[in-house]
């Protein structure tokens, strides 16, 4: 088993980056504007943002060279500003869409069959994906294509307004969000929601507060993912499917299902970390193609 380093501590972004009358100035914006100039926009913002957060882009440079290795000063530069301004554009096209315009994204899928096979079992599926590409308009094309209710599970954000104006925006759609890590009767609700045969989406690439976490190697390194996600897939028999979503230009993603993952019932500690294992393998082979998209702005 790797061992779990001591991680740094990682810098805070003040409630003014993440306040509701923020991101509703950057809806609007995005709605008003023509895509093109919308794009533009985000860019801009994206490496204006990354000039004041020079913490974060230290952290960002640093999680990249683990991925792609040490490289000279300026492409390294050029790097993490394409992560900052991923990000940016990322962020303005989930917040652009108007609930009926999804379907209109293009959305290629690699590895369908992954997911197909997944749902046949009817015992619902459990998405993980991480903080990459246009994660939240996936979740939306998830609803679409299998039909299926769809619940994403987030931590809470510590802005309260903030968070309830991007949950609305996510109901709207028709996803159900569920916050989970401080009330243990939360879980209740995705047992549920597995048994009525739905989909479970959860980012694996972060760890709540509080929250228990099982390591595993990543590009050499140790790296902590959430035990929620696989002692749930344990504990149901529903199937545990990767799926990572790159933007390759505006309204255009590219959907990676990978292999499922399951467990037996009552899956002791070693069984959850062979799991788990296998989602980083999963998660390494994207980010081995999709680097600056991974936005991942803690220590590691």
């Amino acid at each position: 088993m790797v061992e779990q380093p001591e991680q740094p501590e990682s810098p805070k972004l003040t409630h003014r980056h993440e306040a509701a009358w923020l991101r509703r100035l950057v809806r609007s914006a995005a709605q008003s504007l023509p895509g093109p100039l919308a794009t533009a926009g985000a860019v801009v913002t994206g490496l204006a943002v990354s000039g004041f957060l020079g913490k974060h882009r230290a952290i960002v440079r640093s999680n990249l060279r683990r991925v792609l290795g040490r490289r000279s000063a300026l492409r390294e530069a050029v790097e993490v500003a394409e992560t900052f301004t991923n990000f940016a554009q990322c962020l303005v096209e989930s917040l652009a869409h108007q609930p009926g315009e999804v379907t209109q994204a293009h959305c290629e899928v690699q590895g369908e069959e992954h997911l197909t096979r997944a749902l046949a079992r009817g015992r619902g599926v459990i998405v993980v994906t991480a903080h990459a590409g246009a994660w939240d308009v996936a979740a939306r094309q998830l609803s679409s294509v299998t039909s299926r209710p769809v619940m994403v599970v987030m931590a809470r954000e510590p802005n309260v307004d903030a968070r309830r104006m991007h949950d609305e925006l996510r109901r709207a759609y028709g996803i159900e969000v569920v916050h989970v890590g401080e009330d243990a009767l939360e879980g209740l609700s995705l047992l549920r929601h597995l048994r009525g045969d739905g989909i479970v989406a959860v980012q694996i690439d972060r760890v709540s507060k509080g929250s228990r976490a099982l390591t595993v190697d990543l590009f050499g390194h140790p790296f902590s993912m959430p035990q929620g996600p696989f002692s749930l897939c344990s504990l149901t028999g529903a199937s545990l499917v990767p799926v990572f979503v790159a933007r390759r230009g505006r309204g255009d993603y590219l959907v990676c299902v990978h292999p499922e993952v399951t467990l037996p019932r009552r899956a002791e500690a070693p069984l959850l970390t062979a799991a788990a294992q296998q989602v980083a393998v999963s998660l390494a082979a994207f980010l081995r193609h999709y680097p600056t998209q991974w936005f991942h702005f803690e220590p590691w």
